[in-house]
């Protein structure tokens, strides 16, 4: 990534958010766990007890209006560093990830508050106070997720759009490639009616990818899960002309995650699930009552697909998403309803980083490659 300053403290910044933020919601399920458990709920009729417990919960508040601050601290100085944002579409959706990040945390707060009303009630309201405790816990996750993403998205500015000017120094050979990656894939429309279409879908999406994919890798043999004919099957991996692979890898990822993976890949081709053109129509739509609403709330709010498809079908970056989520990870703020994200969101995940480029060396490529170094929207 650049390492200007100013990306630097922005990212400096974020990091700090997502580091206090996970403290306060590993402490926030222990504290439920401790709270809920049986042996505690009877000892909370002591009111030295009861005191201890409700001082725990009162403490996250003024640690909480401290991540709001760096957030409205954020806000102020984004506003005169437009410059450090490559493409204007990242300045506009962190300016809307930030507001609804500080949202969430106002609601954490009066969340708590309710909570510590409710404890002196137990074990009566055990209900209630169980579901308030989750959905402080979901709020502050998804703030994690979404302040990430911002990381994510200075990085594929600089980064992944950097590589292009540097093309050598990036590229991969298909040997480097390992279960769990995801290939971006940027095809040159060849015929009158392709480039038409291609048009009109990365003007929708606001990102020139239009084919995203999940690497599998047996030996050898590079393979990704796609739909053919009446299912999900496994495919050869090739390079071929005329395209250029965007390589990502998970940052941290686990035998058992890895393992999981596998089985849900495995799984989805066994039900011979399918390619959901429905869904995908869904996703358009979501995507631009998103952004109209996102615009005029200036928050971001993601939505469910009005197209939802029961039978297991999939549209590529969906696909991808739900493998991972299958796994416990989310890829981005929008990955709770797979059916509503797009390549682009999952080129913005923080949890996946730039490996590098595949591409073939023919002389078609190489001018596809050149033309597409200046104005490449991702």
């Amino acid at each position: 990534m650049n390492d200007s300053p100013e990306i630097i403290d922005v990212v400096t910044k974020c990091n700090s958010i997502v580091e206090k933020n996970n403290a306060i919601l590993d402490e926030i399920s222990r504290l439920r766990n401790y709270i809920l458990s049986k042996k505690i709920r009877q000892c909370l009729e002591s009111q030295n007890q009861l005191n201890q417990v409700l001082l725990k919960i009162e403490g996250f508040s003024p640690r909480i209006e401290i991540i709001i601050q760096i957030i409205n601290t954020l806000l102020q100085e984004i506003k005169g560093r437009r410059g450090i944002f490559v493409q204007r579409k990242h300045y506009r959706e962190v300016k809307h990830l930030l507001k609804d990040s500080k949202y969430d945390l106002l609601e954490v707060i009066i969340n708590l508050k309710e909570v510590g009303i409710r404890i002196r009630e137990l074990p009566g309201k055990k209900q209630l106070v169980e579901t308030t405790f989750i959905k402080i816990e979901k709020l502050i996750m998804g703030v994690g997720i979404q302040i990430s993403n911002i990381v994510g998205r200075l990085e594929l500015d600089h980064k992944i759009l950097a590589s292009f000017n540097d093309i050598t120094r990036t590229k991969l050979n298909l040997a480097q490639l390992q279960t769990g990656d995801v290939v971006a894939q940027i095809t040159s429309p060849k015929t009158v009616s392709q480039k038409i279409i291609s048009k009109v879908y990365s003007t929708l999406k606001e990102s020139e990818v239009g084919h995203i994919l999940f690497i599998v890798r047996v030996a050898d043999r590079i393979m990704y899960a796609d739909y053919i004919g009446t299912g999900f099957r496994y495919r050869t991996f090739k390079v071929r002309p005329e395209n250029i692979y965007i390589v990502l890898r998970p940052r941290s990822i686990n035998l058992n995650q890895r393992m999981k993976m596998l089985r849900s890949v495995q799984n989805h081709i066994k039900d011979k699930n399918s390619y959901s053109h429905g869904e995908l129509m869904g996703a358009y739509a979501v995507l631009i009552f998103t952004k109209i609403f996102n615009l005029l709330r200036g928050r971001f709010t993601s939505f469910s697909n009005p197209v939802p498809d029961p039978t297991g079908s999939f549209f590529c970056s969906e696909f991808v998403n739900e493998v991972y989520r299958e796994a416990g990870i989310y890829l981005t703020p929008k990955s709770r309803y797979s059916n509503t994200v797009m390549t682009s969101d999952i080129l913005h995940s923080s949890y996946l980083f730039f490996l590098g480029l595949l591409f073939d060396d023919s002389e078609k490529t190489q001018l596809f490659i050149q033309k597409k170094m200046s104005n490449i929207e991702l």
